[in-house]
């Protein structure tokens, strides 16, 4: 399956990174997966992206020789 090429810029990205208990987190995540542990507390983050002006990638339908 061919993949679509998409075309669109990165508006805004913001990183929410905190602590959580790692027991809880590895019930989530899949294996081999393992949490990143840092003073007794998995280290968990969340990427916020928003996109803007999104469209498929224009494909040229004829060769200029």
């Amino acid at each position: 399956m061919k993949i679509p090429t998409i075309h669109g810029y990165i508006d805004r990205r913001i990183l929410i990174n905190f602590s959580a208990d790692p027991k809880s987190v590895e019930k989530i995540i899949p294996f081999p997966f393992r949490p990143k542990i840092y003073k007794g507390k998995a280290i968990v983050g969340i990427c916020l992206i928003r996109l803007k002006d999104i469209k498929p990638k224009r494909i040229s339908l004829f060769r200029w020789r």
